[in-house]
């Protein structure tokens, strides 16, 4: 290559790049400076040195005259590597939501595509003009730099630092870039420099102050200094026309040098070049023709002129035209007088917005808005505003939209489309507050001109993101007024409204919405399929997922599996990975573990090249299912971890939530409320997010002791209330009150419970999401019949259970239902309900476990204050009470069992706390919401709206007598969490008092005793 001077340091230090690069380490190399000052040139000359080094090689320049696609450097980077040249296009056509999810994984998707191709062979890229390049180009650029340093891929990037003073965004968003790289700033050359290139040219020779003159006009600036020597001197000392105005840099000096190099050319050539700038550094002969305005022979004519004079070079395509230099278009398009440029930039507009290429139309027509009716103008960009959209270039959608909400004129049903474009946007950046209101007002503005389908696309755009577990009633109102305005019969519109309606209302805030849910639902879902759209009913299907606990459970699991089919035969990979994780969950639910196994497999494969850490958190959340119903426990806790580490490291509050969700599954597939301690804090927070969740809340507190707290909680809901009319079949808080029944021993409440739910619950298990269930439901009603007495109907219960759970392949849950039927055989069948009361409310899950446990080869037995010991071999010890004995006369007669301290703590006293039920903020939220409600309810009143006025009266009633449940007498907090830390080292503490005891009194027996107590935050007895 042609020698580059001044620049030794920086191409020492890209050499340097390239070659770790090229040895399996990536870098990221920034050349930034003024224009002119050489770095293309230097990305040129990295690109080659790679490419010796036998790296592949490719180029993505930004379209600095405005108008090119999103992801343009990109999609000519990935069609120079003979990739899929637009991975972004449709990337969230049939996406549901999840907008951010959606970019993630489009990013993900081309960064693992570009990290494939490096494995094979050392890559090198190279983006120019990052200056002009859209936000989502950045934003991917952002995340290819973070995955750099783990493959063989160099990224070498260049840019005008000047040019963005007038791009604040451009600007934040490449200081991001910045920091995953090193930046090279490129300064003017030294005289020295200079007087190398001047005298290395050679063909004239200069002396010294020839060579000072040189410098002195050109300033070092590569470009200037090229210009000069290839222009010559006019004479011995006086130098050519920059030095006339003595400035180099500014309009002037520049200026004159590039007029220079221009004024060769003849009047007919630069009025054709002219032209050509309208188009860009880069253009078509076919384009160049259409904008000129002349024949095609005089624009040939030209452009073989502006060939020979180097102001063009052919591009890499045939009939394809390049700037050799940008300034050189910069100076043509300046030297356009307003009205010629208008004129070029309208027949620019014209020309593109008839081949359909919308978005490179708008800003010609926008550039030339005195050559076009703004109404083409907005229409363009509506068009170019949701391709934007369709391919997440969210920024750039909602930019284009408002620059057209500002054209003069437009009519009223155009503005509308254009704000709900901006609406989208700003919705999918996570501005919901302002989109929404935009949304609202072009709902008002729909209805006001009788356009039902504008109404429906306004009440959508609101309802973009899935906000779960909350009804939001402005949402519920502009859907349902939309339906009302929908004309009668199918249509994609409809189907679509319809299912986000269904979406909208769940949770069900009482049980007489449940019939409407699920109605809507099974008519979105017959809507879709009848259309043949499979498009819509795929959008249909994932919101209809939303309310599948409310269905039974066939229903849901084939709902889907469609889903998961309707997927894969449209390669929506995104929705694949959405949908999978739940739907291996909802197979194990069902009992098909095979199916859930091959599941899991596909979605596996289908994320093993992802970096989402989301995926990476599901994929853990359903191995730990797996692992605990293997009986693996240990596993599960360990994946359990790993998991929450992720979750923790996302920042998201719905990975948490989720981590949390399976918590509890954890919990409850053994039957143990207190290994939640732990986690019970955030737990009953979300409980009193969620009042479905409450009977939950209840089985928490029973875990930490708290049985009072937990039996007051589970009167106060209405599935406990005798009047209450009979839950809905999906009703899983029917399913959580009666295991907190059944944990209290509560023969009264079991009473009310126990025909509801054998009447209305309809399956084994409850799939809440990937790696979330809980069951099996069979267990709980034979324990409810036990508790009540009707010993034939909880044997039944019992043996449903088991056959499932064998189906399932689940030993730990086998066993523990043949423990608890075993335990109901021992049961008098003509005893008194008081007296199955009794035993159940003594133990009701210890009395299962012990009932088929074999005996342990060490035992204790009390007398008084005194305890027998006895060993394996016969012999016996005496020994007076302590705590630390009773500790392990429990763990001696559930060998094999983890006991978490809080429980061993809870033999003899309840213990102490870490924790309020509601905190400060969690208070203070719940009385924001109080005062919102009174506020609806006012304002429902003076309109006249009974039904909203009731609505946001049940919901106050319910929200105070919540806040009522978390405060005490005298206005004290009640207390959730337990100290398990002090726990731990008390009960540690005191079973080490008793080994030391029994060590002293027999070393053998205390040593083996020692060998095989297990203490920590579980506690165990594993016999030698």
């Amino acid at each position: 290559m042609d020698r580059l001077y001044g620049r030794g340091e920086v191409i020492a230090r890209t050499r340097a790049a390239v070659a770790d690069a090229c040895a399996g380490t990536g870098r990221l190399v920034l050349f930034t400076g003024e224009p002119g000052i050489g770095k293309s040139r230097l990305g040129e000359h990295a690109a080659a040195e790679a490419g010796e080094r036998g790296a592949a090689v490719a180029w993505g320049r930004c379209w600095e005259a405005g108008g090119a696609p999103a992801y343009w450097p990109w999609i000519q980077l990935f069609r120079s590597l003979g990739m899929h040249e637009d991975p972004f296009a449709g990337a969230a056509a049939d996406l549901a939501g999840g907008s951010a999810e959606a970019r993630f994984a489009a990013f993900d998707r081309a960064v693992a595509a570009l990290k494939a191709l490096a494995a094979r062979r050392p890559l090198a890229l190279v983006l120019d003009d990052l200056h002009a390049a859209d936000a989502p180009s950045l934003l991917l650029l952002i995340m290819l730099a973070r995955e750099l340093p783990r493959c063989a891929l160099l990224v070498i990037g260049a840019y005008r630092d000047a040019a963005l003073a007038t791009a604040p965004e451009t600007s934040a968003l490449l200081a991001r870039v910045a920091r995953e790289g090193e930046v090279l700033p490129l300064g003017r050359l030294s005289p020295d420099d200079v007087s190398a290139w001047a005298r290395d040219a050679g063909a004239d020779p200069l002396d010294d102050g020839a060579i000072a003159d040189l410098y002195r006009v050109t300033e070092g600036h590569p470009l200037f200094v090229a210009e000069a020597l290839r222009l010559g001197r006019r004479s011995e000392r006086q130098p050519a026309a920059p030095a006339a105005t003595g400035a180099v840099w500014g309009p002037e000096g520049l200026g004159a040098v590039l007029d220079e190099h221009l004024g060769r050319l003849s009047p007919p050539t630069r009025a054709v070049l002219g032209a050509a700038a309208v188009l860009g550094r880069e253009l078509s002969t076919s384009d160049l023709e259409a904008t000129a305005g002349a024949a095609p022979d005089a624009v040939h004519a030209a452009v073989r002129e502006a060939v020979a004079a180097s102001i063009l070079v052919p591009g890499a395509a045939p009939g394809r035209l390049r700037f050799s230099h940008v300034l050189l278009r910069d100076r043509l398009y300046a030297d356009l007088p307003p009205s010629t440029r208008a004129a070029l930039h309208g027949r620019a507009g014209a020309a593109t917005l008839a081949r359909g290429e919308a978005q490179i139309a708008v800003h010609h027509l926008f550039e030339g808005q005195g050559a076009a009716r703004p109404e083409l103008t907005a229409e363009a960009a509506l068009v170019a505003g949701e391709a934007l959209l369709s391919r997440l270039a969210f920024e750039d959608a909602v930019r284009l939209g408002r620059r057209s909400l500002d054209l003069p004129g437009l009519p009223a049903p155009l503005a509308c489309q254009l704000r709900l474009v901006v609406a989208e946007g700003l919705i999918r950046l996570g501005d919901g507050a302002e989109g929404k209101a935009l949304c609202v007002a072009a709902a008002d503005e729909a209805a006001h001109m009788g356009a039902p389908q504008l109404f429906a696309r306004a009440a959508l755009v609101y309802g973009t993101e899935l906000a779960s577990g909350t009804v939001e009633d402005r949402m519920v109102d502009l859907l349902r007024r939309a339906l009302a305005m929908l004309p009668d019969g199918d249509s994609p519109l409809r189907a679509r409204v319809t299912a986000r309606l269904c979406a909208a209302l769940t949770p069900p805030r009482r049980p007489a919405d449940l019939p409407e849910i699920v109605a809507l639902m099974r008519e979105a879902t017959a809507m879709a399929r009848r259309m043949g759209d499979r498009h819509a009913l795929l959008y249909v299907l994932q919101y209809a997922a939303t309310v599948g606990a409310l269905v039974p459970e066939e229903e849901r699991l084939d709902c889907m599996a469609e889903t998961v089919a309707l997927a894969r035969s449209l390669g929506q990979r995104l929705v694949l990975a959405q949908t999978l994780p739940t739907f291996i969950s909802a197979l194990l639910a069902a009992g098909d573990r095979a199916r859930a196994e091959a599941a899991l497999a596909e979605y596996e494969q289908l994320i093993a090249d992802s970096s989402r850490p989301f995926h990476r958190l599901r994929q853990l959340l359903v191995r730990v299912l797996f692992s605990a119903l293997d009986g693996d426990f240990d596993e599960a806790e360990r994946l359990s971890a790993q998991a929450l580490s992720i979750a923790q490291s996302s920042g998201s509050a719905p990975a948490r939530l989720t981590w949390l969700i399976q918590r509890l599954t954890l919990a409850e597939l053994q039957g143990r409320p207190e290994l939640l301690a732990p986690e019970s804090a955030a737990l009953l927070e979300q409980a009193q997010i969620m009042p479905a969740s409450l009977p939950y809340a209840a089985w928490i507190l029973i875990g930490l002791g708290q049985r009072d707290d937990a039996a007051a909680l589970l009167r106060r809901l209405d599935v406990a209330r005798p009047d209450a009319p009979a839950p809905s079949a999906a009703s899983w808080e029917l399913f959580a009150a009666g295991e907190s029944c059944v944990l209290l021993g509560d023969v009264e409440l079991a009473q009310i419970l126990y025909p509801r739910a054998a009447r209305n619950i309809d399956r084994m298990f409850w799939n809440l999401g990937p790696g979330s269930l809980l069951g099996p439901t069979s267990l709980m009603l034979g324990d409810l019949a036990r508790l009540v007495g009707r010993r034939d109907e909880a044997l039944a219960h019992y043996d449903r259970a088991i056959a499932f759970c064998e189906r399932l392949r689940a030993p730990r849950l086998v066993e523990r239902c043949r423990r608890a039927r075993a335990a109901t055989l021992a049961l008098d069948p003509a005893a008194p309900i008081a007296a199955a009361a009794a035993i159940a409310a003594a133990a009701p899950i210890a009395a299962a476990a012990r009932s088929e446990v074999a005996p342990s080869p060490v035992a204790l037995l009390r007398e008084g204050e005194i305890w027998t010991l006895l060993g394996p071999d016969g012999t016996s010890l005496r020994l007076r009470h302590s705590k630390g004995l009773q500790y392990l006369d429990y763990l001696l007669e559930r060998p094999g069992r983890d006991v978490h301290v809080l429980e061993l703590a809870g033999l003899e006293h309840q213990a102490g706390d870490a924790g309020v039920v509601l905190d400060a903020r969690a208070k203070e939220a719940y009385r924001r919401r109080l005062d919102d409600l009174r506020d609806q309810a006012a304002e429902a009143e003076r309109f006249g709206d009974g039904a909203r006025a009731a609505r946001a009266q049940q919901e106050i009633e319910a929200l105070a007598e919540q806040l009522a449940g978390a405060v005490g007498l005298g206005g004290r907090d009640r207390r959730a969490a337990s100290e398990v830390e002090r726990a731990r080292v008390n009960v540690q503490r005191r079973i080490r008092d008793a080994l030391d005891r029994v060590a002293a009194a027999d070393p053998a027996l205390g040593r083996r005793l020692a060998a095989a107590i297990k203490t920590g935050t579980y506690c165990s007895y594993q016999p030698l």
